[in-house]
């Protein structure tokens, strides 16, 4: 039993691992007692469900923390500017475009009709 015990509890730090370090210095104890409470008598390994619940949690975690990299600051307010230009730009860039996917074949054909037959 115990080795059963102490095989889960490998395991599930392993899944801790995925925790940014920071987390897993204040949280690591606390989490491993709870999941190792939670786990059902006998239990080799932590179940599928669990397993997808800690990788994604540990996944935000660590996207979050990226995203704070990118925090308030020169750079930042360079791409938000650049995004906010984009955002105008492109979409009168697209209605120009179809305007002219339109209006240059219709020139075209009014030029090429001669002036007598337009009267």
């Amino acid at each position: 039993m115990r080795e059963s015990a102490a095989a889960l509890e490998g395991r599930y730090r392993r899944l801790l691992a995925w925790y940014p370090r920071s987390f897993r210095r204040e949280q690591e104890g606390e989490m491993l007692t709870v999941l190792m409470a939670g786990a059902r008598p006998g239990q080799h390994r932590p179940g599928l469900l669990e397993t997808a619940d800690l990788l994604r949690s540990a996944l935000g975690m660590r996207l979050v923390l990226a995203m704070r990299s990118f925090g308030p600051g020169r750079r930042s307010q360079r791409w938000t500017n650049a995004l906010a230009l984009f955002s105008v730009v492109a979409p009168l860039f697209l209605v120009i475009v179809a305007i002219l996917e339109v209006a240059v074949p219709v020139w075209r054909d009014w030029q090429a009709v001669p002036a007598q037959e337009a009267l």
